[in-house]
């Protein structure tokens, strides 16, 4: 379990969090609900390293999503989540076809 203050969350993993959010809302959504500009969101989904008080936001948000004994509204924006990986699956599928 990850706790909002917790330092040891890796980059990455906020990444692929923060990603897995923005496809299932927006970039602008994800990033106004972790506390960063649309332009600032888009630049870190792309890979840069955050700066200090950013990465604070990132693991803040992380942290507040992954507390224990959740509410309705996060375990709806986890199906949200679910449901565009899976359609991103589909198309890789759908690609892979002959």
């Amino acid at each position: 379990m990850v706790s909002p203050e917790n330092p040891h969350v890796p980059v990455e993993v906020l990444r692929e969090a923060a990603r897995l959010r923005a496809q299932a809302t927006s970039q602008r959504q994800a990033g106004r609900e972790i506390g960063m500009s649309k332009t600032g969101f888009a630049t870190f989904l792309a890979g840069t390293q955050p700066y200090g008080p950013t990465l604070v936001k990132l693991r803040a948000w992380y942290g507040a999503r992954n507390q224990p004994g959740g509410d309705v509204e996060r375990l709806q924006q986890r199906v949200c989540e679910l449901e565009a990986e899976v359609e991103q699956l589909k198309r890789r599928l759908a690609d892979r076809k002959p």
